[in-house]
Order: C-alpha cells, then sequence, then structure tokens
C-alpha cells in the first residue's frame, strides 16, 4: 500500500469513528473525556490483536503501552509508573503473542546468528530473558524478563498490595490468553 494511501485510510476510520460508525458499521465507540483505567497492557506492536477488543473493554479501561516485542525501556517504565501513581491502575499485564517474530528475531541476534541493522540492538536490550531459547520458549522467557523488570521497580506498591505485576501469552490462532 502507497505510503499516502495509508495515511488516508487513517483519517478515514477516524472520521468513521467519530460518525460513530466504527470500521464494521456496527456502531463504535463514544469519544472517551477522560481517561479511568483500572489495568495497564504492556502489549507487542506486532500483535494482530488490539488489547481493548482482546479484553473487551471500553476506550479509556486500559492503559496501554505498545512496543517492539513487548519489550520495557526507560520511556514505557516511566509511562507505567505514571499510571501506577497518578492514574488508577492496580494491575500491569505483560503480554507476549505466539508466532513473535519480533522475540524470535531477536534470539536469533542475540546467539549470533542474525546480524541486525542501525538501532536494531538497542531494541534488543529492552527484551528480557533471551539466550538459548529460540520460540515460543523465548515469547515466554522474553515476557517472565519482563514482569520480573517491573516488579523490581515497582515493588513498594506490590508489597502493600496495591498493585499486581503478570505475564500472560495471548494465542493468535484461538484468541485466549493463558497466565504465565
Amino acid at each position: 500500500m502507497p505510503p499516502q494511501q495509508a495515511v488516508a485510510r487513517l483519517i478515514e476510520g477516524n472520521k468513521r469513528f467519530v460518525a460513530r460508525a466504527g470500521a464494521s458499521g456496527n456502531g463504535g465507540g463514544a469519544p472517551v473525556a477522560a481517561a479511568f483505567p483500572f489495568a495497564a497492557i504492556v502489549a507487542c506492536a506486532d500483535s494482530v490483536a488490539a488489547p481493548d477488543l482482546l479484553f473487551d473493554q471500553l476506550p479509556g479501561s486500559l492503559f496501554v503501552l505498545r512496543s517492539a516485542g513487548n519489550g520495557i525501556d526507560g520511556g514505557s517504565l516511566g509511562g507505567l509508573e505514571f499510571a501506577v501513581e497518578l492514574m488508577t491502575v492496580s494491575a500491569i499485564m505483560v503480554l507476549g503473542h505466539t508466532n513473535c517474530r519480533i522475540v524470535e528475531s531477536a534470539a536469533k541476534a542475540v546467539s549470533g546468528n542474525l546480524a541486525l541493522p542501525d538501532h536494531l540492538p538497542a531494541l534488543i536490550a529492552s527484551l528480557a530473558g533471551l539466550g538459548r531459547v529460540y520460540g515460543q520458549e523465548a515469547i515466554t522467557a522474553n515476557v517472565v524478563g519482563q514482569v520480573e523488570k517491573l516488579i523490581r521497580v515497582l515493588d513498594r506498591r506490590i508489597r502493600v498490595g496495591e498493585l499486581q505485576v503478570v505475564g500472560a501469552v495471548h494465542d493468535l490462532a484461538s484468541g485466549e490468553v493463558t497466565l504465565l
């Protein structure tokens, strides 16, 4: 798809949203004046499922961060701290997904089997648990590593029972989300 057509498609979709027609023509959602999320989701930018749809939540109910391979770097960590400290978030889910091309490629790069250009080494640095595992094992290891990173940073809120951090994997074939 040419770039201009991609931008036009976004604007057309927004017009449908504003008219409350939604992409499927079945009603769409009303604009939200303020967000009061109860949970944060750290999801992969590569995933085909939007967390709001996947968990059947209205706009504003979830604080969603999407990054390549659901990696957590300084900026996304700051966003999560904001959600916990200044919003109403009491749970964070790190959500990986099956067949994640980003994590699988990063695992190959870590083992020396794939060269990465330009800024991709910084992406790998934000992922966790990679080394001698591939495929679904690498996806699970990354989710677990990201959860451990968040637990270290947000330990105080967790200890007093104000926050729970969990990891999960979304099966793209079935749509099911499984807690780790």
